[in-house]
C-alpha cells in the first residue's frame, strides 16, 4: 500500500538518488500506466514570500511541459502539494556528456552533439524558456545513439533566475570545449577566435547555431587519422577486387561465346580506365602468336616484315539470349527530390488529434502546432522521419491534454476541408496572436475575430475548457445570431453593449476553442451555455452526420485555436 508520503501529486515516489541544494531527485513510476519517471521536489516553505520564484516555477514548467523536441528529454508535469513542489521528468539511458567529453576524438560526434544541443536550446528559447544551467553534465548521449539536454523547467526549482543571455554564454563555452580539437579546419579555427572574444559577439543562440550548422559542409579540410582510414581502405579494395572479377568473367564469357571473331570490336566506351599494369585483354584469344624465342637459338635482330592484310573482322553482336556488354558498371543513382513543404504540411493534416503545419524557414523546414496525447506527437515525429528525407527538421509542437482529441476527431473532416480552401477559414485571438502554448493568465481577456469561408454560413464556437466542461460562445443567449456573409469577419468576446465577453480564470490548463461553420443550423433548439464536454461531443456528432451531402466548397469548415491559461 502506498502511503501519502510516498505520493506527489498523482506519482509514486520510490528510492532517494540524489540531493542539490534544497532540490531532492528521487525516481518514482506513475501508476495509471507503470511509467518510471523522475521526479524533483523543494519544500513549499522555500518559497514563501517569493511569490515571484513560485509564479515564474509555475510559468517555467508549463513551458517545458509542451516543448516537444528529439532533443529534449520529455517534461511530464509539475505540481504542488501542501508542503511540495515537484516537477516530473523521464529517465535518460545513457551516459552524459561529462563523463566522455574528454575520450570523444570524432570530428562528426562532437559536431552532432554541439548541434543537437543548440537545437535544443534554440526551441526552448522560442518557447520563451531558457535553461539556465547548461553543461556537459546536462547533455546526454541516450543509448539509442541520440543526444538529448534534460534540465529545462527546474531552474525556479533551484531558485535561479534563468536568462537566455545566460544561456547563450554556455552554449559558446560548450562550443569551444568540443570543437577545439578540431582547429587545423579553417572554418572551425575562425569559430574559435570569434569565440574567444567578449562573448563571441552573438546576437542569439539561434546565431550560433546557423553557423555551427555551417560547418557540416567544411568537407574540403576533413582530417582524418591513416588508421583511421585503413578500415575503410580494405573494404573499397576488397569492392573493386569482387567488381573487377566480375567484369572479367563477363567479359570472357561474351567472347567464348562468339568463336568467329578473330579481334575484339573496338568497344563503345572503355569499362574502366586501362593502366600499364592492366591484364591482357583475353578478346585477343583467338589470334595466334608466334612461340617465344628458344635460348639455345637466339634469333637476330631483322627489320619487321608488314603483316598480310587481314580481311575486316565480322561485326558480331551478343547471342539474341545475352545482354549486350554495355551498362555493367551501375549507373549513378539519381537522388530524389525532396519533398515539398506543402506536400508535407497536406500529410500532417491527416493525423487525428494534431494540429501542424510546415514551413521552410531559411532552408530548414520547422513543424508548428500542437497534438493532443503520446500518440498524436509520435505520429508527428515518425511522419517527418519518413517522408522529410533530405530536410533538416525541427519540431516546435506544444503538448496538449489527450482529452482534447475527441473534439479534434470530430471536426477532422471538416479541418481538412478547410485547409484546402484557397480563402480559408481563419480565427485569430487579440489583441495578439496566440501561437499554441502561449499563455493566457488569470483575468486576461478571450477576444477573437473569425474569418468566414468564402461562402455564407453558420457559425458554431465552442470553448472546452480544462476541467471537462464546455462553454458555447457561439451563439449563446445574449448573441443568438450565428449567421455569417461570405468571407466576413465576426469578433467575439469584446465589451460592446450587453454582449457577452470573457476572461481567463481557474481551473487553469491546456484548452481549445473550435470554430465550425456549416451551410445548415446544427441544433434545432438551444444548447445550455455551459455543459459537459462528454454530453455535448455525443450530440456534436449526430448533427454533423446529420449534415446534408453538399459540394465540396459548401460542407462544414472548421479552424482551431489551442490556449494555456495560467494563473
Amino acid at each position: 500500500m502506498v502511503t501519502a508520503a510516498q505520493k506527489l501529486g498523482k506519482y509514486e515516489r520510490l528510492d532517494r538518488i540524489a540531493q542539490d541544494g534544497d532540490v531532492v531527485l528521487h525516481r518514482g513510476v506513475d501508476p495509471a500506466n507503470g511509467r518510471a519517471i523522475l521526479l524533483h521536489s523543494a519544500r513549499l516553505a522555500g518559497f514563501v514570500g517569493q511569490d515571484e520564484r513560485l509564479a515564474r516555477f509555475r510559468r517555467e514548467a508549463g513551458a517545458a511541459a509542451r516543448l516537444i523536441h528529439p532533443n529534449i528529454v520529455p517534461f511530464y508535469a509539475s505540481g504542488e502539494t501542501d508542503s511540495v513542489v515537484f516537477i516530473a521528468t523521464e529517465p535518460v539511458s545513457g551516459t552524459s556528456l561529462d563523463q566522455v567529453i574528454d575520450q570523444l576524438t570524432d570530428w562528426a560526434d562532437r559536431l552532432t552533439i554541439l548541434r543537437s544541443a543548440l537545437d535544443a536550446l534554440f526551441a526552448a528559447h522560442r518557447n520563451d524558456l531558457a535553461h539556465g544551467a547548461l553543461s556537459p553534465a546536462a547533455i546526454w548521449l541516450r543509448v539509442d545513439g541520440t543526444i538529448a539536454v534534460s534540465g529545462f523547467g527546474l531552474a525556479a526549482l533551484h531558485a535561479t533566475q534563468a536568462t537566455q543571455a545566460d544561456d547563450l554564454r554556455a552554449a559558446e563555452l560548450l562550443a569551444k570545449r568540443l570543437l577545439a580539437t578540431h582547429g587545423e579546419r579553417p572554418a572551425v579555427s575562425a569559430l574559435l577566435a570569434r569565440l574567444d572574444t567578449t562573448h563571441g559577439g552573438f546576437s542569439s543562440v539561434g546565431e550560433l547555431r546557423d553557423i555551427v550548422a555551417g560547418l557540416v559542409s567544411d568537407k574540403t579540410n576533413a582530417v582524418r587519422s591513416p588508421l583511421a582510414w585503413r578500415p575503410l581502405a580494405a573494404l573499397l579494395l576488397i569492392g573493386l577486387v569482387v567488381f573487377g572479377g566480375f567484369v572479367w568473367q563477363r567479359k570472357f564469357a561474351k567472347v567464348r561465346a562468339l568463336p568467329t571473331m578473330s579481334a575484339p570490336a573496338p568497344p563503345a566506351a572503355p569499362l574502366a580506365p586501362q593502366g600499364p599494369s592492366a591484364p591482357p585483354d583475353m578478346s585477343a584469344a583467338d589470334v595466334p602468336t608466334p612461340p617465344p624465342p628458344s635460348p639455345e637459338q637466339p634469333q637476330e635482330p631483322s627489320s619487321p616484315e608488314p603483316p598480310p592484310p587481314q580481311p575486316a573482322p565480322p561485326v558480331a553482336g551478343p547471342p539474341a539470349d545475352e545482354e549486350p556488354l554495355v551498362g555493367i558498371l551501375p549507373e549513378t543513382p539519381v537522388a530524389a527530390p525532396r519533398p515539398s513543404a506543402v506536400d508535407l504540411d497536406r500529410a500532417l493534416r491527416s493525423i487525428p488529434c494534431a494540429v501542424a503545419t510546415v514551413e521552410e524557414v531559411d532552408g530548414h523546414l520547422v513543424v508548428s502546432g500542437a497534438a493532443a496525447g503520446d500518440a498524436a506527437r509520435n505520429a508527428i515525429q515518425t511522419l517527418m522521419d519518413l517522408r522529410a528525407e533530405g530536410w533538416e527538421v525541427r519540431l516546435d509542437v506544444a503538448a496538449a491534454p489527450e482529452r482534447l482529441c475527441a473534439p479534434l476527431a470530430l471536426v477532422a473532416d471538416a479541418l481538412m476541408a478547410n485547409a484546402d480552401q484557397t480563402a480559408p477559414m481563419t480565427m485569430t485571438s487579440i489583441p495578439r496572436p496566440l501561437r499554441p502554448g502561449t499563455p493566457l493568465h488569470n483575468g486576461d481577456p478571450l477576444i477573437l475575430d473569425i474569418t468566414g469561408p468564402p461562402h455564407k454560413t453558420l457559425l458554431h464556437v465552442d470553448y472546452y475548457t480544462a476541467d471537462g466542461d464546455v462553454v458555447h460562445l457561439s451563439p449563446n443567449p445574449a448573441d443568438t445570431d450565428t449567421q455569417l456573409e461570405a468571407g466576413a469577419t465576426r469578433r467575439l468576446g469584446e465589451r460592446v453593449g450587453s454582449g457577452r465577453y470573457w476572461s481567463v480564470g481557474p481551473p487553469f490548463g491546456s484548452e481549445l476553442v473550435v470554430a465550425l461553420a456549416s451551410a445548415t443550423p446544427l441544433f434545432s433548439a438551444p444548447r445550455p451555455e455551459i455543459e459537459p464536454a462528454s454530453a455535448y461531443l455525443s450530440a456534436l456528432k449526430q448533427a454533423i452526420d446529420a449534415q446534408p451531402a453538399l459540394p465540396t466548397d459548401a460542407r462544414p469548415h472548421a479552424v482551431v485555436l489551442f490556449i494555456t491559461t495560467q494563473p
